[in-house]
């Protein structure tokens, strides 16, 4: 069904459910094809848990290395997100947050810390909604922690970089867990 809906031959799409089923978003129940695989509070706290320490990491490790063209990148996806706030547009928002983080883990140059964060992140998605962005004043505020982690990059300092961020995961993990 999958293949024909998608206009696509049976390699890629069994290719693809081979992927999911490697990264635990779905497994194979014989005789009836594919399952999604539930997250269990355990599992979602772990993933906020490796999440907060590895960003931690990046953000001092980004303070250290960031170039002018990342910060200026960085700086412009922050605009875009203050400039985008009113319009209640939670995809884009939520778009241009991603966007953010992945800068400052492209600028720490670590291509080891790059690959584990997409893969925590993509299973933080099965956790996160973009319910931080529907409401304008949440979204303010991870705005405004945003600014302490831009701030303390521009500075190139790995210490504000990493309590800023800090401050940032906190409010995330509130915003994200206890909700």
């Amino acid at each position: 069904d999958l293949c024909e809906e998608l206009g696509i031959s049976r390699t890629p799409v069994r290719e693809a459910l081979i992927e999911l089923q490697n990264e635990n978003f779905i497994s194979f129940v014989r005789g009836r094809g594919f399952k999604v695989v539930e997250l269990t509070k355990k599992e979602a706290l772990d993933i906020v848990e490796m999440r907060r320490d590895i960003e931690l990491f990046g953000a001092e490790l980004a303070a250290k290395r960031i170039n002018d063209d990342q910060l200026t990148r960085l700086e412009a996806k922050h605009e875009k997100m203050a400039d985008s706030i009113n319009s209640k547009n939670t995809k884009l928002l939520y778009s241009l947050d991603y966007d953010f983080h992945n800068i400052i883990f492209e600028a720490t140059g670590n291509s080891w810390l790059i690959d584990t964060i997409i893969k925590l992140r993509t299973h933080f998605l099965r956790v996160e909604t973009q319910s931080a962005f529907s409401d304008i004043k949440t979204a303010k505020a991870v705005l405004k922690e945003h600014e302490g982690v831009v701030e303390a990059l521009k500075k190139h300092n790995p210490k504000m970089a990493r309590k800023a961020m800090e401050h940032h995961l906190n409010c995330t993990y509130k915003r994200t867990v206890t909700n």
